[in-house]
């Protein structure tokens, strides 16, 4: 499954490469004139589902620049995790939400487990918890479509930014988030929490992103959230812990496209044992970054200025 639009740039001859090979390829949501705001509403979900039974999501595309570990600027730093347990099923469904309308097939089942089974009705927004019985680690999907006024992704960050008591530590690796939720930071930051930022710097790929966004980062900085900015490559890993136990990882960044445009796949984990494991990446990444204020994006000319006021109107298609 391609997003029509995310795999333009892929070289043509592959697709055909993969069905000679006897691989069933499909694009989710060809680019057409004939429906010009469908073509807005993509699928950014990343997942691999391997006999129905282990489950892989995160940040992680199939491209030259993940073939590493940020060792250098060309290596981008990502994070993807493996699951296995009950929890497979609903990235399962994730997937097949998305298949079934680029194919129009329904699957007679899925994976090697007879018994395995998937939602395949028309609410695909709804939270589904499972405990996996090995690890003990509660996991909730959370699949979000792409449609308009769609805002599953935008209650599920809401919620655990609201839920949290002491700490918020965000990674993502475009942020361009609404009112409400820069309001929930501002009032967790002003009720004690530490918030803490961590964003792409000087290898962004999409430098008017922080362009776009100096403004709200100006801001929560003034709040008192503190922001620092990547610096060994691009940062595409999508994290977020609460507290130091309560994870959400997956697809979503923290953006416009992510919480209204895009299908979207985040797993959320109540887990003390993998809040740690986070928090020790997020710590090893964080001392890799340099504060806003000591980086470009800082910068008050006028020329930088007025860029992000012109870009201001177009915050909702980043």
């Amino acid at each position: 499954m391609i997003d029509g639009y995310g795999g333009k740039p892929l070289d043509s001859s592959i697709p055909e490469r993969l069905r000679d090979a006897g691989c069933d390829v499909r694009w989710f949501r060809p680019l057409s004139l004939k429906s010009p705001m469908r073509n807005n509403h993509r699928t950014h979900r990343k997942l691999l589902i391997v006999d129905g039974s282990v489950g892989f999501t995160g940040g992680v595309g199939i491209a030259d620049e993940w073939r590493g570990d940020a060792r250098n600027a060309d290596e981008w730093r990502d994070s993807h995790f493996r699951f296995e347990g009950p929890v497979v099923r609903g990235l399962h469904s994730g997937f097949y939400d998305n298949w079934i309308e680029a194919s129009g097939e329904l699957p007679d089942r899925v994976g090697a487990d007879p018994d395995s089974e998937i939602n395949t009705g028309a609410d695909t927004t709804s939270d589904t918890f499972h405990q996996d019985a090995s690890t003990h680690v509660l996991c909730g999907v959370v699949s979000s479509p792409s449609q308009r006024f769609s805002n599953t992704l935008h209650t599920h960050f809401d919620i655990l930014f609201s839920s949290s008591a002491e700490s918020l530590d965000l990674c993502t690796a475009y942020f361009m988030p609404d009112e409400r939720l820069i309001s929930t930071l501002e009032r967790r930051v002003a009720e004690g929490v530490k918030v803490r930022i961590l964003l792409p710097g000087p290898h962004l790929d999409k430098q008017i992103v922080n362009i776009a966004a100096r403004p709200i980062l100006q801001r929560l900085v003034d709040s008192g959230c503190v922001i620092r900015l990547y610096q060994r490559s691009m940062l595409h890993a999508k994290t977020l812990i609460v507290d130091g136990s309560l994870v959400s990882i997956g697809s979503a960044n923290m953006n416009r496209r992510s919480t209204s445009s895009d299908e979207e796949l985040n797993v959320v984990m109540s887990s003390s044992a993998v809040g740690e494991e986070l928090t020790r990446w997020f710590e090893a990444d964080w001392a890799e970054g340099v504060d806003l204020a000591d980086s470009h994006y800082d910068d008050p000319s006028a020329a930088r200025t007025a860029m992000s006021t012109l870009l201001r109107p177009f915050r909702k298609l980043m």
